[in-house]
């Protein structure tokens, strides 16, 4: 016998559970403790016996005087669905058993506006991961930083919606984030880490992003996702499967973005619906003067420039970036204009890769 449940018993006398060294659960259900005769369980012994009590009497059965001491733990029954509240945190139970875990439900506001979320959280003597962070549970929380722990799998609907973040750090056991979760708040940079592989509609709407990073490989991302921020940056380092867009208002100033993705990946990403940004490069771009090009019958004037510097194409041609380096080959910026102001540019020389819009360079 491995484990035993014990309902309406009120006395368990001498020996009632002798001789059952498998025995590593006994589960008792009344509130009163029965009498336990203290030898009542032997071989296996006490201290290798989990003991499972009801909640509300967890002191009751830890009381010496009621005799059921000795053993290897004891911890509250737990039902699933039951709910718990630990440091203004709110949890719902989702397993029981080997492994406890719960998804966050609700959130009060005089635990403040910063919050930290924790790995685990105990209740009746039991530990439980938490996995989920539920729907809209500190939308409107008035939030201005928040720590979200490794382990939590999954960001549901509008879960930070309009609280005023600026940053956040998406754990990598993260693989899926719903829509809205992190609409209408204030991040500057977000990076989607590599477990991530899908992102609902609006999850990044409204913040003040200026940079994203996406490390891993993604399946999927929502309608207006990154709407209505000022992106100039997106860097993909997904390389195994490339992420598609559903729609053309993903990026809402995708003409403004620069994109930059693996080395060789250009054209798998541009298949899967990654174009109409300001340039697409691969990472880690560099130029040489040896570097072999396609394009022929264009000019650069003047050369050397003040203020502006024109590029003329053969006839039939259309421009679709330039990729501006310095002369040790580094990169520094795109333009997608056959003028090209030089201010940004301080006295010197300067590497000009000219791409057009059939990709001759």
């Amino acid at each position: 016998m491995q484990r035993v449940t014990i309902l309406g018993v009120t006395r368990i006398a001498n020996e009632a559970f002798h001789d059952n060294t498998p025995l590593h659960l006994v589960t008792v259900k009344a509130n009163t403790p029965p009498i336990l005769h203290s030898n009542a369980i032997k071989n296996a012994g006490r201290n290798l016996i989990d003991l499972v009590a009801p909640t509300n009497a967890l002191e009751a059965y830890r009381d010496s005087n009621n005799g059921w001491t000795g053993f290897k733990s004891i911890r509250g029954e737990v039902a699933l669905g039951e709910t718990f509240t630990v440091n203004h945190i709110t949890y719902q139970v989702t397993l029981v058993g080997s492994l406890n875990t719960v998804t966050v439900t609700d959130y009060n506001t005089d635990g403040g506006t910063s919050v930290t979320i924790p790995q685990t959280v105990d209740y009746a003597l039991n530990t439980f991961a938490v996995t989920v962070i539920g729907q809209e549970v500190f939308k409107e929380k008035s939030l201005a930083s928040v720590i979200i722990p490794d382990g939590v799998t999954s960001i549901e609907g509008q879960a930070f919606l309009n609280n005023a973040l600026t940053s956040v750090s998406i754990p990598g056991s993260v693989t899926i984030i719903e829509h809205g979760a992190f609409r209408d708040n204030y991040l500057r940079e977000v990076t989607i880490q590599e477990g991530v592989t899908s992102i609902g509609n609006s999850t990044f709407r409204g913040n003040d992003l200026k940079k994203v990073t996406i490390l891993g490989t993604m399946i999927s991302i929502g309608s207006n996702a990154f709407g209505i921020n000022l992106i100039d940056t997106v860097v993909a380092k997904g390389d195994a499967t490339v992420p598609t867009i559903f729609t053309n208002n993903t990026f809402s100033n995708r003409g403004e973005i620069d994109l930059v993705v693996p080395q060789g990946e250009i054209d798998a990403y541009e298949t899967a619906g990654w174009t109409g940004f300001k340039s697409i490069r691969e990472e880690g771009s560099t130029l040489s003067l040896n570097d072999n090009n396609d394009l022929e019958d264009f000019k650069i004037y003047p050369n050397p420039a003040r203020d502006n510097i024109n590029i003329q194409l053969h006839d039939g041609q259309e421009l679709k970036q330039v990729n501006i380096y310095s002369i040790a080959g580094a990169y520094l910026y795109t333009e997608n204009e056959v003028e090209i102001n030089t201010a940004r540019l301080s006295n010197g020389m300067y590497l000009f890769e000219i791409v057009t819009k059939t990709g001759d360079r």
